[in-house]
């Protein structure tokens, strides 16, 4: 059922049969992606909240 329905195993499957993409190739993709990830979990959560100044900035009202 998962391999049927899984939007990441379609994409996985689509990668390697239609872009001819190989395994190595996927896994090299995955790491990059996982370190993107990463590096924005790390800020989200270090990162200081801002002043409540700050709030309605950019915003239209």
């Amino acid at each position: 059922m998962r391999e049927e329905y899984d939007p990441i195993e379609q994409v996985r499957r689509r990668l390697l049969e239609s872009w001819k993409l190989s395994e190595d190739e996927l896994k090299a993709i995955d790491s990059k992606v996982r370190e993107i990830v990463n590096e924005a979990a790390e800020f989200a959560t270090h990162d200081p909240e801002p002043d409540p100044s700050e709030l309605y900035t950019d915003i239209l009202l």
